[in-house]
């Protein structure tokens, strides 16, 4: 396996303050490095600026933006693409 990917991360404004979207990355990072993958990638609706910002402070690179259909051939969805290289973050190898 080359990459990893988390299903879905998210955290209440209520956690604001508590470094819980660093913990979570560094939580996925591990599994990912348990998996041997060489990166993690990530995916965020393009509308949502302030994740993108996080995910970019935190190290990840963008990739792209793709539009996805929803299960069911339901609603388009526009989503952006984020990568980081294995040992690369701010939060340490």
């Amino acid at each position: 396996m080359d990459r990893a990917r988390p299903r879905t991360a998210r955290s209440a404004l209520s956690s604001a303050g508590s470094r819980l979207g660093q913990r979570l990355l560094a939580w996925v990072e591990a599994r990912a490095a348990e998996r041997r993958a060489a990166f993690v990638r990530l995916d965020c609706a393009t509308d949502n600026p302030s994740l993108r910002r996080f995910y970019e402070q935190q190290g990840f690179r963008h990739v792209r933006d793709v539009t996805v259909t929803a299960f069911g051939g339901g609603r388009q969805l526009a989503s952006s693409l984020y990568e980081r290289e294995l040992g690369l973050g701010p939060w340490g190898a």
